[in-house]
């Protein structure tokens, strides 16, 4: 395990012992927490404001309790206007909504991929709630994402104890940020309540951004929702409704389905998306170490253009691919993945099939060759990384967001049973005499009684986008320091960015064990 980065002791967390922030008023002091935080002019300053506090602001705080800090910081707010651990990827209760990443790679310490799998071994009671066997589990086993959700509250509440002992304050501000400006020796922050707060630093750890298909306001309404997790209760939102229409067809969309399907079985579902493809498959996901794709080779090629550089990187991948897999197995792998199928659900059953053979190659590699990618990333010129996006994107994109085998198992059931189809579009949409219509690609309309965005996986909840000095989040990922993380305002002040607001700094920022990586390293620039 990495220096600083030692994990505390497993709890042994029972079941029905999660964590209510509200209920605790030493993880979550109200705003303004007055007598606690120091104040400018009225406004409460603190050391660290994180924003988010779902995986990766969670992960931040529980890394940062984890060295000593207590000279560099003694203010930490959360700004979110949920409780803490309660990012949206994670705050469901189905015991069939699963991670799409699996036990491994999902841990909080990423130099120790063991320490989800023996929290989870150490908690066996809790387990059963959650319908998770034990004696079954292993590395490449999908748990379900409420599960991961208890998993990060309790190593808050260790984190939250580790505070105290250090003279840490921690606050909890409801609210969500608009706005982060520059000022002085820090930043000005401005929520949605149009208050203000001031902090040294802040650490950005926002999720995922808004669905990639909005829709007009004239669509919307009531029936509509606009994130398939916001919705609280399926069965109260369907009501009696007959069919369904869900926009996208990836993991989020994917949970939706399920979710529909679940709460009303005779129900009809169309799955309508650009691509009109279902992500890969995967019944494994271990990081193994690389024998052939090394950032020692690929930093050997740094000085090749970008076009010979991305050839490089294709070569240094097909080896990969052939060693783990064997020349004849990694011939045909490399044919399948150019030949995709034009119907979303052959291709599915495609790829199901080889994932139970043991075929799935890329399932195999795709960790390693993202870890490698991620740690190299800073070192390649931006047109280097443009042309490796460009070459390699559909195949990233297609492989990091595959889903566990059992999903699509259930996914092709519906289908078999012709409760669920997958067309392309929304070519065009409206409303006619209070009626939804989508029109796909081929020109057919639909008109669902309840539609569910699920173009995006995860959602800001509503409102404005947050901006970052007069920047739009989604265009500010190359101002930031991909070594660091961050945005240098001076020596003891600096704005991070954790997960999916890295943007262009990294090559893939939403996975469990790269925002673990991200917050070690944004912990130790704290503690140094």
């Amino acid at each position: 395990m990495a220096a600083g980065c030692s994990p505390p002791a497993s709890p042994i967390f029972q079941s029905g012992g999660g964590i209510s922030p509200d209920l605790d008023p030493a993880l979550s002091r109200r705003y303004p927490p007055t007598g606690l935080a120091r104040f400018i002019q009225g406004v409460a300053m603190y050391d660290l404001v994180i924003i988010g506090a779902g995986a990766a602001g969670s992960s931040l705080f529980i890394h940062l309790m984890a060295q000593e800090i207590q000279n560099s910081i003694h203010d930490i707010a959360f700004l979110d206007s949920t409780g803490l651990g309660n990012g949206i990827a994670f705050n469901r209760e189905e015991r069939f909504i699963l991670c799409n990443t699996s036990v491994g790679v999902n841990s909080l310490f990423a130099a120790d991929p063991t320490h989800f799998l023996v929290w989870l071994r150490e908690n066996q009671e809790l387990c059963r709630t959650w319908g998770v066997d034990t004696a079954t589990l292993t590395l490449s086993s999908f748990v379900p994402r409420g599960l991961f959700k208890t998993y990060l509250q309790a190593f808050l509440t260790q984190a939250r104890t580790r505070a105290r002992a250090l003279g840490i304050s921690l606050h909890h501000i409801p609210a969500k940020a608009r706005r982060v400006e520059r000022t002085g020796d820090g930043y000005v922050i401005l929520d949605d309540r149009e208050e203000q707060l001031i902090a040294r630093s802040v650490a950005v750890c926002t999720g995922l951004s808004l669905p990639n298909a909005p829709l007009p306001g004239r669509v919307m309404g009531a029936g509509f929702a606009q994130s398939p997790y916001d919705i609280t209760s399926y069965d109260e939102f369907l009501g009696d409704c007959a069919s369904v229409l869900i926009i996208g067809s990836r993991q989020g969309a994917i949970d939706a389905a399920l979710l529909v399907a679940q709460a009303r079985p005779g129900c009809s579902v169309v799955m309508m998306s650009r691509s009109g493809c279902f992500p890969s498959v995967r019944s494994e996901m271990v990081e193994q170490e690389t024998r052939c794709f090394t950032t020692a080779r690929l930093r050997a090629a740094l000085s090749q253009s970008p076009q010979e550089f991305a050839r490089t990187y294709g070569r240094l991948l097909r080896e990969e691919l052939y060693a783990v897999s064997g020349p004849e197995r990694a011939h045909s792998l490399l044919e399948e993945l150019l030949r995709v199928d034009p119907c979303p659900t052959v291709q599915l059953g495609r790829d199901l099939e080889a994932t139970i053979e043991g075929g799935g190659g890329w399932e195999q590699i795709d960790r390693g060759i993202i870890t490698v990618t991620n740690q190299l990333w800073p070192e390649l010129a931006l047109p280097q990384r443009r042309e490796i996006r460009h070459t390699f994107g559909p195949i990233i994109r297609r492989f990091v967001s595959a889903i566990p085998a059992i999903n699509a198992r259930k996914i092709l059931a519906l289908h078999a049973e012709g409760r669920l189809r997958v067309v392309r579009g929304p070519a065009r949409c409206s409303t006619y005499r209070g009626q939804w219509v989508f029109e796909d690609s081929e020109g057919q309309r639909h008109t669902p009684d309840r539609v569910i965005n699920a173009s995006g996986f995860m959602v800001s909840r509503g409102g404005a986008p947050l901006t970052i000095a007069s920047t739009p989040l989604g265009d500010f990922s190359e101002q930031i320091d991909p070594f660091t993380f961050s945005v240098r305002q001076s020596d003891s002040s600096r704005l991070f960015f954790l997960g999916p607001p890295l943007g262009e700094a990294l090559a893939v920022t939403n996975y469990m064990n790269s925002t673990a990586r991200q917050a070690a390293r944004v912990a130790r620039l704290f503690a140094s």
